[in-house]
């Protein structure tokens, strides 16, 4: 199995400014409490690099969130200014200007790019492997966003939350993921708070032989969210990290047919 790991949230760079009516310093801490931190580190850490092949943004969600639909009507989270160029934080004041030219820019040197990068990386993984994995890795925030439209927010918050594709997941590679980390000791949730994986346009429902699944895991486990440190202690965030390798050993070596 070729996995692939997507990694849209975790960086906090902004390739430029235009339009932002706050300064640098703000985009900073929205793009840290929007963003996945540290997620990179946890997924892909430079000595499993060799293992995987990971495709990283290169940029923040604030920027330009690579994984909201770009056709606003079809974007849930473009009516609170949050699709795929934001022009609100998530506390819902404006932070942007966007003209039809700004947003079109960045789309085209961003978003479509990212898309068609990531299209290139299963595409190969096809032709060598046959079959291929993207693991859309997440994590999320123990108390939600303001912007939430998760009807079930103020519920107490799994550490683990799985998503899913109706056609792209079997539930054979979903229970081997909810069994790996509830045997570990976490408490595991099935699309919810947050549901689906990423599947590249070109391939979507074209191919059994792409399988997709999103791997969320709960801030509060591996960081100080407060102050966005990471947790260690108690070696929080390097158990984390070491138990996410495992997992992603044992989807590399998954065989849906066994």
């Amino acid at each position: 199995m070729e996995l692939i790991l997507h990694l849209p949230h975790s960086s906090v760079h902004f390739p430029h400014r235009k339009g932002f009516l706050i300064n640098e310093n703000q985009c900073l801490k929205e793009a840290e409490h929007l963003g996945d931190l540290y997620t990179e580190e946890l997924f892909y850490p430079k000595k499993q690099q060799e293992k995987y092949r990971a495709f990283v943004a290169g940029f923040s969600r604030v920027f330009c969130d690579a994984e909201r639909y770009e056709d606003d009507e079809k974007e849930i989270m473009s009516r609170f200014g949050l699709g795929a160029t934001y022009t609100h934080n998530d506390d819902g004041k404006e932070i942007r200007k966007i003209s039809a030219e700004l947003r079109e820019e960045i789309l085209s040197e961003y978003y479509r790019p990212h898309h068609k990068k990531l299209e290139r990386f299963v595409d190969e993984g096809l032709a060598e492997n046959q079959e291929v994995l993207i693991v859309d890795c997440h994590s999320f925030p123990d108390i939600p966003f303001h912007k939430s439209i998760i009807p079930d927010s103020k519920e107490m918050r799994p550490d683990i939350c799985i998503g899913t594709d109706s056609f792209h997941t079997s539930e054979k590679l979903t229970q081997f993921v909810e069994v790996f980390f509830k045997q570990k000791g976490y408490s595991v949730s099935v699309n919810s708070p947050y549901s689906g994986s990423m599947v590249t346009s070109k391939h979507h429902r074209s191919s059994r032989k792409l399988s997709t699944i999103m791997v969320e895991v709960n801030r509060r486990l591996y960081m100080d969210e407060r102050t966005k440190n990471k947790l260690t202690h108690n070696r929080e965030f390097q158990s984390m990290q070491d138990d996410l390798q495992q997992l992603l050993s044992g989807l590399k070596n998954f065989n849906e047919k066994k």
